[in-house]
């Protein structure tokens, strides 16, 4: 069952990636680059890792950290890293800076992976989740509608 629930958010990764490519998700990119860039540009740090999305690597590169890395939990020869998210492969208190783009709805133990984030990053780091809000009028809009488009198709915990 695990590599069905592995396999599934495989799924809902790929479909996420789809929907960034469409001039809505470019869109949407554009300002979450942004607003990265405008609350991070002053940030130090040495290590930082985003976890999911790999085709998003522009959000990483918007934080001024010298040694950036992009994981994921299935293989991908493109990526240097490859871990489950509720088993980082890193030291306690290694990270300056994580970025989790869509990660917690669409990561099928979030609890565990909060553990590992806080386990990971350094005192007064930082982590920046990124997902859509269920709560905002986009988001009441599916509930409406029913609508399955890639953007809700996470699980909301």
């Amino acid at each position: 069952m695990k590599n069905t629930r592995a396999c599934h958010e495989q799924q809902h990764f790929d479909v996420l990636a789809t929907w960034y490519e469409t001039p809505l998700g470019q869109k949407v990119a554009a300002q979450v680059k942004d607003q990265l860039t405008q609350h991070f540009s002053n940030f130090f740090g040495y290590h930082s890792v985003q976890l999911g999305l790999p085709n998003m690597p522009h959000w990483l590169h918007t934080v001024p950290i010298s040694h950036t890395t992009v994981m994921q939990p299935w293989p991908d020869e493109q990526l240097d890293l490859q871990s489950q998210f509720h088993r980082l492969p890193f030291a306690d208190n290694s990270l300056d800076f994580m970025l989790l783009p869509h990660t917690l709805e669409h990561c099928a133990h979030p609890g565990a992976l909060l553990d590992e984030v806080s386990r990971v990053l350094i005192p007064h780091g930082r982590a920046v989740f990124v997902g859509f809000n269920l709560y905002s009028l986009w988001g009441v809009k599916r509930y409406f509608h029913c609508l399955r488009s890639a953007q809700w198709g996470g699980r909301w915990h």
